[in-house]
């Protein structure tokens, strides 16, 4: 009705004044309180843009009206100003964020046990009492769960500090038998700039004996095309994981395997460029090649007559 608009509106209006002004959070805190309090989950919704506001300032008046506004129905946690607000108290509050966390685990909402997912791999990377949490979520037997585990972990794996343990996730994710948590997972090589590929070998090999390979090579060769170091060795591995995966699929264009055929014999040529001295893997990218040939895959006939066997 027009007086729950009129909340609405009111606290997107708090959450601009708040945000940018200290001073605002002294006088406008009451009136956020109030609407972190209201029976109405829509203005629950937007009144925790306020509350993240207010986070800026005053973080435990702030948690303290989350903890308000939780007491609503479960897809209210899933919203993007609800999740902002977890994210943050588990970075402060922990101990009174996991009760909510473990609650999004268990709801029966499955957007809502996806952002639990999510959020719990950030508590599990960030908190040290939380490790089993993480542990605990990648191996959840609900899908959802393991998707948002998934986003998390390819999103901070080329961070120093969460490698290790994401790499490690990664890696089962890798062959989860949900394809779209393989999915997920191997989004990791499409956030990969440049030199990164480097830090990630364990991971990339892993990947390329996966179950998530099929289907999800693309942002594999992606990460290669970018990538200007050394990585010869795993352009080979790739093609000839790409050749027994895909066989006559690659000279298919009516299919995605078939317009990947062409970069991956570009990425083969770009090999062959930088194998001067090495016979062996001149010889080894050849007879990937030809195979390609075979099977008639798009643009390897040019990239064999640039080069002399």
């Amino acid at each position: 009705d027009v007086a729950h608009s009129q909340q609405e509106g009111g606290s997107e209006a708090i959450a601009g004044l708040v945000a940018v002004d200290e001073s605002r959070a002294a006088m406008l805190a009451p009136a956020i309180a109030k609407l972190s309090n209201d029976p109405i989950a829509s203005v629950k919704a937007c009144a925790a843009e306020a509350v993240y506001a207010l986070m800026r300032w005053r973080r435990d008046e702030a948690i303290r009206d989350f903890l308000a506004l939780v007491d609503g129905p479960d897809g209210l946690l899933a919203t993007r100003w609800m999740q902002q607000l977890t994210m943050a108290g588990i970075a402060t509050h922990w101990e009174k964020v996991r009760p909510i966390v473990e609650r999004m685990l268990a709801s029966d909402e499955e957007e809502v046990r996806e952002a639990g997912g999510a959020l719990a791999s950030v508590a599990g990377l960030d908190e040290t009492d939380a490790d089993d949490l993480l542990t605990r979520v990648i191996d959840d037997p609900d899908a959802r769960v393991r998707r948002g585990v998934a986003k998390v972990l390819a999103a901070r794996a080329l961070s120093s500090r969460y490698r290790a343990r994401c790499a490690t996730g990664l890696r089962k994710l890798f062959d989860d038998d949900d394809a779209e948590v393989q999915q997920e997972a191997a989004k990791v090589f499409w956030r990969i700039r440049d030199r990164q590929r480097a830090e990630l070998d364990e991971v990339s090999y892993a990947f390329l004996s996966s179950k998530a390979f099929e289907g999800n090579h693309q942002h594999f060769l992606h990460a290669l095309e970018v990538s200007t170091a050394n990585v010869t060795d795993l352009v080979l591995a790739t093609a000839d994981r790409m050749v027994s995966s895909y066989g006559a699929q690659l000279g298919d264009l009516r299919g995605s395997v078939g317009g990947d055929s062409r970069n991956l014999s570009d990425l083969l040529l770009r090999v062959l460029g930088t194998l001067d001295a090495d016979r062996d893997k001149i010889n080894r990218a050849l007879d990937i090649l030809d195979l390609m040939l075979e099977a008639g895959a798009w643009g390897v006939s040019e990239a064999l007559e640039t080069v002399e066997r």
